[in-house]
């Protein structure tokens, strides 16, 4: 008898763990989210790049300012996140006549790399980490009125 419930335990915690380990390679979970943020406020410009996985999809507009050759890559992306969901980036902005704007953002990096906890999955790809910052106030930058 105990070695049936031995038996029964065992296998009940290979699915539980098998489950587990599932959900973490699979989805973006609370493990995957960075916790404390830098003290340090900045205001960052940020374009929009619709990668075709599922990543950071932000990049810092300075990396071409810098160096107006530079081409970008997926390991120079961030993810950014609202820090309340008053300041949500509107769905329009996303539309492809919006995509040429930038947005000025103000707010705080985390200080260690995740996936941020409102980002949305497009496929069965999980994300790899990037920076995150947390935003309390944005601006889009209409390219066409400088």
């Amino acid at each position: 008898m105990k070695k049936r419930i031995l038996i029964i335990t065992l296998t009940i915690s290979i699915l539980i763990a098998g489950f587990i380990f599932f959900i973490k390679e699979s989805s973006v979970t609370f493990f995957d989210q960075p916790n404390e943020l830098s003290n340090h406020v900045e205001q960052i410009e940020v374009g929009y790049v619709n990668w075709a996985c599922d990543c950071a999809n932000f990049y810092e507009t300075q990396l071409f300012s810098e160096n107006s050759d530079y081409k970008l890559k997926a390991d120079d992306c961030i993810f950014i996140e609202a820090k309340d969901k008053s300041h949500t980036i509107p769905k329009n902005y996303f539309d492809t006549i919006y995509r040429n704007n930038n947005l000025r953002l103000t707010g705080r990096f985390y200080l260690d790399k995740g996936i941020s906890a409102t980002y949305e999955m497009k496929t069965s790809e999980k994300p790899k980490y990037a920076r995150v910052f947390q935003f309390d106030s944005f601006e889009i930058i209409d390219e066409n009125k400088n």
